[in-house]
């Protein structure tokens, strides 16, 4: 009897701490930051680079940019910021052919304000003839919230891929081959540099267990699994579907407006929170329903990651960066689930965690999914 009032008492605090431990998730950063990406181009009018960069991202440097803090960059608060952004561009990537002096910019730099508050910044430097090594460097990613991420593709005036790779604040330089002439299409091109794929998987991985929307979700989907065959097959149904939808959008065969699928994951969220409290016996059929159609969504939101990289656009390889970057999130969800399953098991057991402790987690749960998506409709964030 000691015994058993003794690991009562455990399993309790244990419970509590879990608990705790998903009400300190600090909401606001559901938002997955630190992905941006730099296309340069060959020409014979000069080397183009084109940085694309969510505005939320660029607020580590100029927090001024939301001027009413409404968690979106308007058309007003961007004219506003005009000089400041033109000034950013300017320090945002510098470029050296052969170890020689940086090359000078041939014009102004030129900042747009696209879809899904990204901004897009356009720098043409010099043209050079010759050269065999281009060092690009990133004087901004270092100054940008922790863990950001650059994306690098070099192709020649024809299109071709010539080079690419990741940039971040502890190595914010790239050396890439070149071909002997670079303004040159028919020049003979060096053997591209190529990325190392391991660095997509890596994506993968930091996008999943940043994001903590797709977190809170999975976690919802496994509180109530009564065995390890049951969360299996909820974690193949919602791999299956959400790999699905990434392999779609990457591939430009559907398109997925942020404005429409960020609120779709906060809604879905929500309701699998509520469903916890008032349906935590829902048949494997609803469930497994639910749980494809949910990845679907989910989808659509991991697919906004290498969209923002420009994987796949502009004719680029996107089939190995897809394969190891979905690899990346799969791994990962496994990993979480593999870590976390075996212990929400053994508090079944525990009369008062389903009592109390699973109607608790799951309306945080709901009210993380409700918080999110009020602030994603209404605010833009």
């Amino acid at each position: 009897m000691s015994h058993s009032l003794s690991r009562r008492p455990r399993a309790k605090q244990f419970a509590a701490g879990l608990f705790l431990w998903l009400a300190t998730v600090p909401l606001v950063l559901a938002h997955d930051p630190g992905l941006s990406s730099i296309r340069l181009t060959t020409a014979p009018t000069g080397l183009e680079a084109v940085l694309t960069i969510h505005f939320y991202d660029l607020e580590a440097v100029d927090p001024d940019l939301d001027v009413n803090h409404d968690g979106r960059l308007d058309s007003s608060e961007f004219a506003q910021a005009r000089n400041r952004l033109d000034q950013l561009a300017r320090q945002s990537v510098t470029v050296a052919v052969d170890a020689e002096a940086p090359l000078a910019l041939a014009q102004n730099p030129q900042v747009n304000l696209i879809e899904n508050n990204n901004l897009q910044m356009h720098l043409r430097f010099v043209p050079v003839a010759t050269g065999r090594r281009l060092m690009v460097t990133s004087p901004l990613v270092p100054r940008l919230p922790h863990g950001h991420r650059e994306f690098i593709e070099l192709s020649n005036a024809d299109g071709k891929p010539m080079g690419e790779g990741f940039l971040s604040a502890s190595a914010n330089q790239l050396s890439l081959d070149l071909p002997v002439r670079l303004n040159g299409a028919t020049a003979a091109m060096a053997p591209p540099s190529g990325i190392r794929f391991g660095q997509f998987f890596f994506l993968g991985a930091t996008h999943l267990l940043g994001g903590y929307d797709h977190l809170l979700f999975l976690a919802g989907l496994l509180i109530v699994c009564r065995s390890l065959l049951k969360a299996f097959q909820m974690l193949t149904l919602f791999t299956i579907a959400h790999s699905v939808t990434l392999t779609l959008v990457t591939l430009d065969l559907i398109k997925a407006p942020g404005t429409v699928i960020e609120p779709a994951i906060a809604a879905s969220i929500a309701y699998i929170g509520i469903e916890n409290i008032f349906r935590p016996k829902a048949d494997l059929s609803w469930r497994g329903v639910l749980t494809f159609s949910f990845g679907l969504v989910h989808g659509l939101g991991f697919a906004g990651a290498l969209k923002e990289l420009g994987v796949g656009s502009g004719g680029s390889g996107v089939f190995r960066p897809l394969f190891f970057f979905s690899l990346g999130l799969e791994m990962t969800q496994l990993g979480v689930a593999v870590m976390v399953f075996p212990t929400l098991l053994w508090l079944r057991t525990k009369p008062a965690f389903s009592r109390w402790w699973l109607p608790a987690c799951s309306g945080f749960i709901a009210a993380a999914g409700i918080f999110w998506f009020v602030q994603r409709v209404f605010f833009g964030g």
